[in-house]
């Protein structure tokens, strides 16, 4: 595996993802009129992004077990929380845990479609798939390695929320916006959280992640179908799990006939796997 075999693969991976990605926010667009182009309004749309990853932080932050409150809460040192097992099928709870973490992808894939002021190309599974090139650049966090996701989880949210003050600092003011949108660091971040997780949890799976995001992308489409509402919203990431737990399975067994050890083939055969039930969920829609 050469650097530049594994860059290409991941440049491969995320010009796929991007394109649906921007298609999914366009079909919004169009079905919720109330919503602004997302070829203007750029600092709206950036802002808006850095408030919905907060929003699913938070939503993460309730599945670990922190609240004093509760009969299932026990004392531990340095807020270091373990996972909570909310029901007697840890199995579907991992995977609503793997849901919540996936909602973030689709903000971040949408951060690198919005215009910027450089010619930087997006980033996205260069840093998910590459452990390494995420921890040199987090030399500067000393702690980092010693750190628990559940306090990271702060960290994520602590640098959207300087960026969500800032531009909202822009509209009061009603002053230009000289700043680039910075696109990188976001993803960096939910790396630098997602290899944290990696090291405490087993069942936290990056090739999973994708295969989950295109499982959300389609209840994502059917919402809009649906007309989705907050006053009318019901929790139906449950109506996934079991596509999800299919599509997991077939695709384990697929790397196991290929019995590759190869990371550029297995991004490749992640790729193809992607496609093949991205069609199949575009198919039932019929969109």
């Amino acid at each position: 595996m050469t650097k530049q075999n594994l860059t290409a693969i991941c440049n491969k991976l995320d010009k796929f993802l991007l394109s649906k990605q921007k298609h999914l926010n366009e079909f919004i667009c169009k079905h919720n009129l109330a919503v602004p182009s997302m070829h203007k309004n750029r600092n709206f749309w950036y802002k808006q992004m850095l408030i919905s990853i907060v929003s699913e932080c938070a939503e993460i932050l309730d599945h670990f077990n922190w609240k004093h409150w509760s009969q299932d809460f026990t004392f531990v040192e340095h807020c270091d929380y373990p996972l909570l097992n909310k029901t007697k099928d840890n199995y579907n709870d991992q995977i609503m845990f793997l849901i919540e973490l996936v909602d973030i992808f689709h903000f971040l894939l949408s951060i690198q479609l919005l215009p910027n002021k450089d010619d930087k190309k997006p980033v996205f599974s260069a840093f998910l798939f590459n452990k390494d090139s995420v921890l040199d650049l987090t030399l500067e966090h000393k702690y980092f390695r010693n750190i628990n996701p559940f306090i990271f989880l702060f960290e994520i949210m602590d640098e959207c929320s300087s960026n969500i003050r800032y531009y909202s600092s822009l509209e009061v003011s009603k002053k230009e916006n000289n700043r680039k949108i910075d696109h990188v660091t976001p993803v960096l971040d939910f790396s630098r959280f997602i290899y944290l997780l990696k090291e405490k949890y087993s069942f936290i799976s990056i090739d999973n992640l994708y295969i989950i995001y295109i499982n959300k992308m389609a209840l994502n489409y059917k919402r809009q179908l649906e007309k989705y509402a907050m006053s009318t919203k019901t929790e139906d990431n449950y109506n996934i799990i079991e596509q999800i737990s299919t599509d997991i399975d077939m695709y384990k067994s697929t790397i196991k006939s290929n019995q590759k050890d190869d990371l550029v083939q297995n991004i490749e055969d992640l790729y193809n796997f992607l496609l093949l039930i991205y069609n199949r969920e575009i198919k039932k829609l019929e969109i």
